[in-house]
């Protein structure tokens, strides 16, 4: 039974992605869901966890030293999702401190490499704390339906809802991440650096963001 209804998800998900177009981040949600279908849970688990580790050590090499933050695990996550913690308790975990003015003097590669993957993990905290409300708000909806109304068909309308609204905000968010590495380019610019750390933390984070829809969907839509 979870079976087939993994496959209706999938393949109505997939109906809704195709309707827009098929961009890049759309195939990005399609391979996604290919991979909730293929591979086991916690298999999905441990490459999440896995591309995070990797990418963060990829940092602290191009970085040239131990960064002073560290990336959100998939249990943070999880709990901010579903509201167990707030986004402030999730990035003290991590180490995010509070953004302070840097004096332009001393600045170095590292400096900025830390800076910018620490400005980029708060913002997927942020994120997360929004993608949590908006779960939240579906539950309410489906919570403040009569008894008589809380149908498949009534899930299914608000799940799918929930997942265009999920779309656009990416659509946004992956806005503000670039808007982000622009600022730290030109700044490694100022002081005379090769901005190629930047340009990985884009590949980083798309890679990362295919296994966290897989995960999220594995957990939210069977």
């Amino acid at each position: 039974m979870r079976m087939w209804k993994k496959v209706i998800l999938i393949v109505l998900a997939v109906l809704i992605l195709l309707l827009g177009g098929l961009y890049l981040w759309q195939r990005e949600n399609i391979h996604a869901l290919i991979k909730v279908f293929v591979s086991d849970s916690q298999v999905i688990a441990d490459e999440l966890d896995s591309k995070r580790a990797e990418h963060h050590e990829a940092m602290e090499e191009a970085a040239g030293g131990e960064l002073t933050v560290k990336p959100v695990t998939t249990e943070q996550g999880r709990d901010l999702i579903d509201g167990k913690v707030t986004a402030d308790e999730v990035k003290d975990a991590m180490g995010v401190a509070q953004p302070t003015e840097t004096e332009a003097v001393g600045i170095t590669k590292q400096n900025l490499v830390d800076q910018c993957v620490a400005e980029l993990y708060a913002y997927k905290v942020d994120v997360m704390a929004y993608l949590g409300g908006l779960k939240q708000a579906a539950i309410d909806q489906w919570n403040g339906l009569e008894k008589s109304q809380r149908t498949s068909a009534k899930k299914m309308e608000i799940s799918m809802d929930g997942l265009r609204k999920c779309y656009a905000y990416e659509a946004q968010v992956d806005g503000r991440v670039q808007e982000i590495l622009a600022s730290y380019r030109a700044k490694m610019a100022e002081i005379g650096e090769d901005s190629k750390p930047i340009d990985d933390l884009w590949y980083f984070y798309c890679d990362e963001k295919e296994a966290e829809k897989a995960y999220y969907f594995d957990r939210y839509l069977n």
